[in-house]
């Protein structure tokens, strides 16, 4: 099972052979990558392009915060998300007026399905939820 690997320390992290390797001043620790999901870089940690790459193929992405913990960006895989492609379904769904029109249907379907869902939920606990009377 594939898990979350947290780095606090200082150090490298690079790719030695088909895993990770991070070095710090006390020794070096291997990490097979077969059990790492997403990498979280808290320390100050040196990274090289090769694991960069190396992470890109294995689909793992690397969040990057400071030493006080605010995030500061991410590395995702390049072939696995992919805003771009997203970007033109969007617009081809735009310059269709039949599936322009199928999706707004659906927005405005979805938000008269949340409203209801508010209503039943405020009703079943007592609240006033009749229509109001007009002026």
């Amino acid at each position: 099972m594939k898990e979350s690997l947290y780095i606090f320390r200082d150090g490298q992290l690079r790719r030695k052979d088909h895993t990770l390797l991070f070095e710090t001043a006390d020794g070096k620790r291997y990490v097979p990558v077969e059990h790492v999901r997403e990498i979280f870089l808290f320390g100050e940690v040196d990274v090289t392009k090769k694991m960069l790459e190396f992470c890109s193929q294995k689909e793992i992405p690397v969040h990057i915060y400071s030493h006080y913990g605010y995030y500061m960006g991410t590395f995702y895989p390049r072939e696995h998300h992919v805003s771009g492609y997203v970007l033109l379904k969007q617009a081809e769904h735009y310059l269709d007026p039949s599936r322009r029109l199928a999706l707004a249907r659906r927005f405005v379907e979805g938000a008269l399905d949340n409203m209801l869902n508010v209503l039943r939920y405020y009703k079943n606990r007592g609240k006033a939820v009749e229509p109001m009377q007009e002026r």
